[in-house]
Formats: C-alpha cells, sequence, structure tokens
C-alpha cells in the first residue's frame, strides 16, 4: 500500500517533524547567541533544547519505524521545498545530530551521580535562581549543537 502525499497522516507526520526541528534549530541558535563573546545563560535554555531534542529523536524514530510513511514525509518534504535537494539521509542525520546534542547535554549538565539536576537555588528574596554556565564551559554541547546546525544547511 502507498499512502497519498498530498495529505492525511504524511502531512501530519511531516508537520510535526518540521515543526521540532525549527524549535531545535532555534533553541541552538538562542543558545549561540545567549553565550556569544563569553555570555553565561540559565541553564534551563539547555533544558528546552535537550527536551527539544529528545521530542524530535523519538518523532523520527516513530515515522522511520514504518517504511511507508517515512517514504511518502520525504516525497511530501520535496514537494514543499522546490528547488532543494534532500532525501531521507538528511533526516536521519539531522536525527543524529540531535541525538548526539542529548549526548553531550547528559555528560555536561550539572548532576550529581544519581542523575538529580544540580542546575537552581531558591533565594527568599529571588526565588528560584538557575545556574548560568558559558559556552566555554560547555564545549561538547556547543559542537553538537554547531553540528546539529550544520546538518540544515
Amino acid at each position: 500500500m502507498t499512502l497519498p502525499i498530498s495529505g492525511g497522516e504524511v502531512a501530519t507526520q511531516y508537520s510535526s517533524l518540521w515543526n521540532v526541528i525549527k524549535r531545535v534549530q532555534a533553541d541552538c541558535l538562542n543558545l549561540q547567541a545567549s553565550t556569544a563573546g563569553g555570555a553565561a545563560c540559565r541553564l534551563s535554555l539547555f533544558l528546552q533544547l535537550a527536551q527539544d531534542s529528545l521530542s524530535l529523536t523519538k518523532l523520527y524514530d516513530q515515522f522511520a519505524s514504518n517504511q511507508t510513511v517515512a517514504n511518502g514525509v520525504i516525497a511530501y518534504a520535496q514537494q514543499q521545498s522546490p528547488g532543494v535537494t534532500f532525501g531521507g539521509s538528511d533526516f536521519t542525520a539531522t536525527r543524529n545530530a540531535a541525538g548526539s546534542i542529548l549526548t553531550a547535554i547528559a555528560s555536561q549538565y550539572p548532576h550529581d551521580a544519581t542523575g538529580k539536576l544540580l542546575d537552581r537555588t531558591w533565594s527568599s528574596t529571588d526565588g528560584e535562581v538557575w545556574a548560568t554556565a558559558t559556552a566555554a564551559q560547555a564545549p561538547t554541547i556547543m559542537t553538537a549543537i554547531s553540528a546539529f546546525l550544520a546538518t540544515l544547511s
């Protein structure tokens, strides 16, 4: 059975995948801008990137598990971007780059030996106070961000 590529499940899967890719891209660009010139940014920005990267990998794995849907999504994506040449390997590369972001964050994000996050404190005057990090303090994460963005160019 082949799925029509003009709508239905294929269009929904494509839209969902495209939207999460754009969220990860926006998170990456936000982190790069927030840490430019040695500036420190709240660790919550790293967590947002992790959550969106996790969403991307899960969504990709779900649609890729059905080859008919995957082929339809690729064909549909090509229709949405006339003049742009890409295929399934481009989606796979994007998924793998998001997986690398997850791996980098898992290794560098502050946590204790049990996996509890060590990213904020509480102040009676300021409330929740997020720890911060610079790009220099997260080199593996920043490299993974650059690699993800390179898959989109």
